[in-house]
């Protein structure tokens, strides 16, 4: 199933959202571009979200499992690629998954705010498609842009310079 119904360039639709299954995805809808990109950006929410439980996991059963494999390869790459193969498998068999809820990114409020209205002035241009509505949107999606990457570098320089 193709989930995108509106135009994402102008009022081509060339930007897709695929399932199998069409109650897996739900609230499709698009917004403005980000940075150069001429697309309108393609949003959805997933009905599902599974996550391995880490904390839940039996140990004492992944243990034994590893200590009881054989070590039978010689090489390098297939050391690795039977390594991948066993952490793939012991996952699947210790390591239940559970249900997590979806977690959006957290901005301060002056991005939250700017981008409330960078989305609404991109609202406004495609419905009226007017100079002045496309300026407006040009206008607020340069300082939005603006301020996300500093507020990114900052978030950056933080986690580089702050200690292990």
């Amino acid at each position: 199933l193709q989930l995108v119904a509106k135009g994402t360039l102008g009022s081509n639709v060339l930007d897709l959202v695929l399932c199998n299954r069409s109650n897996i995805i739900y609230d499709v809808s698009l917004g403005p571009p980000v940075g150069t990109s001429d697309h309108a950006v393609v949003t959805f929410k997933l009905n599902i979200i599974n996550k391995r439980d880490f904390k839940a996991a039996d140990f004492d059963a992944i243990r034994y499992y590893l200590g009881n494999l054989p070590n039978s390869v010689a090489t390098v790459d297939e050391k690795y690629e039977l390594f991948i193969t066993i952490l793939s498998r012991c996952m699947e068999l210790f390591v239940p998954i559970r249900r997590v809820p979806i977690h959006h990114a957290h901005l301060p409020q002056y991005l939250n705010s700017l981008l409330q209205k960078r989305s609404l002035a991109w609202d406004r241009a495609r419905k009226y498609d007017t100079e002045v509505h496309w300026k407006t949107y040009e206008r607020l999606d340069h300082k939005f842009s603006r301020n996300f990457f500093k507020y990114n570098k900052s978030v950056e320089n933080k986690i580089i310079h702050s200690k292990s």
